[in-house]
């Protein structure tokens, strides 16, 4: 028996299935075939065909067949394309009765293989990337500027002028002698000198000036006094550098001055007088670490290079008076001591006016002066008012920029810590 073969052409799809039977299939003069197929194609392609045909056939055998089979065939095609271009897929059937049915399928698949996706997503670093803070806020230290007393001597003495080594111990003349105070307050005497008003210090040796007539300066080295200075003008103190190698000495004389000595041993040696600024006399006398000299008269401070008669004016408009604030604007009442620390700030003693109260101790910086430590000042703190500042002298400041200063009169040293 021939083989039969059925065409159909599926004109809604891209391509045709053909479906074959074989020798094994009824024969009879008129056969009928029921075939019903599914079709499902790939990728973007969606469609279901269930064809149902009757097919007519001549069978030129006389057989005639015994039964009518209806062969069902149901076809799923899973076509799965890499989306690369033309796919070809090939599916195999097996039905019973044996059927092999191949489908030859083409799918170009509606996608493109290269997609393009835009990520609108926000991302949230896991990691943080290195941040620069400035911070601005403003720090309030939490220490408070306090005054304590130091030392206090008994009733009637009168202390001049203070110094300092390097090991933060004072020196001070009290009533014909000098005295040592250590940081912790305890005195011993160092040497006694009659009538002694000033002593300065290098390290090593002090120089002592005498107050009464007769007026001289002498040299105590460890005990070891050398053949003194001997002057015709009463004396207003005296200062020497921190190499031992040069003296001023302040007199009080009509119209005032100071001498410049050399120092060599034992032996002093005359080498220029500076005048006491525009307002005379000179008051206080101080050197700094570089040799500079600071002379001050009631109302100025002036500052003398090695060397040099030419002052130059640190503080002070030269009007009596009390006014913080720029330095050249300022006003001091009557300056009675002096001192500089290693930065070049300068502190000075204002011991006010015979017809007023107010005292008090203050300092000269970055072209400014403010008052540190006060009495009878309004918003002065601290403002000593027991006991009450009568006559600040004496100042010196030592390496931690805690100032030391003599209430002449009042026969005590405060140290004030800023």
């Amino acid at each position: 028996m021939k083989p039969h073969y059925f065409i159909f052409g599926l004109a809604a799809f891209a391509g045709f299935v053909t479906l074959s039977c074989n020798n094994n299939q009824p024969t009879g003069p008129l056969a009928t075939y029921n075939l019903t197929a599914t079709f499902t194609p790939a990728a973007n392609a969606s469609a279901s065909m269930t064809p149902s045909a009757t097919n007519t056939a001549t069978n030129l055998s006389t057989a005639t067949p015994t039964n009518t089979p209806t062969n069902t065939l149901t076809a799923t095609i899973t076509n799965t394309p890499t989306n690369t271009g033309t796919a070809t897929a090939t599916n195999t059937v097996t039905n019973s009765p044996t059927k092999t049915a191949t489908n030859t399928a083409t799918n170009t698949p509606t996608n493109s293989a290269t997609a393009t996706v835009t990520d609108t997503a926000t991302r949230t670093p896991t990691n943080s990337p290195t941040a620069t803070v400035t911070n601005t806020a403003t720090n309030t230290p939490t220490n408070t500027p306090s005054v304590k007393t130091l030392v206090t001597f008994s009733a009637g003495v009168t202390v001049n002028g203070l110094s300092i080594d390097s090991g933060n111990n004072l020196y001070a003349a009290v009533n014909g002698r000098v005295v040592k105070i250590t940081s912790a307050g305890v005195t011993t005497n160092v040497f006694s000198v009659p009538a002694v008003s000033d002593a300065a210090y290098d390290g090593t040796n002090f120089y002592c000036a005498i107050g009464a007539s007769p007026y001289f300066i002498y040299r105590d080295s460890g005990g070891v006094t050398t053949s003194p200075l001997t002057l015709s003008t009463p004396l207003v103190g005296v200062a020497v550098n921190s190499s031992g190698t040069t003296l001023a000495v302040a007199y009080d004389s009509a119209g005032g001055h100071v001498d410049v000595y050399s120092l060599s041993g034992s032996t002093f040696t005359a080498q220029y007088p500076i005048s006491a600024g525009p307002v005379a006399p000179p008051q206080a006398l101080a050197y700094d670490a570089s040799g500079n000299l600071y002379l001050a008269n009631s109302t100025n401070v002036f500052k003398y290079a090695p060397g040099s008669t030419t002052g130059l004016n640190q503080a002070g408009g030269g009007t009596q008076g009390y006014l913080d604030g720029t330095a050249t604007a300022a006003e001091f009442e009557n300056i009675t001591g002096i001192a500089v620390d290693a930065s070049g700030n300068i502190y000075v003693a204002d011991n006010g006016m015979s017809n007023s109260t107010e005292r008090s101790i203050r300092e000269i910086s970055g072209g400014n002066v403010q008052t540190l430590v006060g009495t009878s000042l309004t918003g002065v703190t601290p403002n000593l008012t027991s006991p009450a500042l009568t006559a600040p002298g004496g100042i010196a400041v030592d390496s931690s920029g805690d100032v030391y200063f003599a209430d002449q009169q009042g026969q005590s040293i405060y140290e004030y810590v800023p």
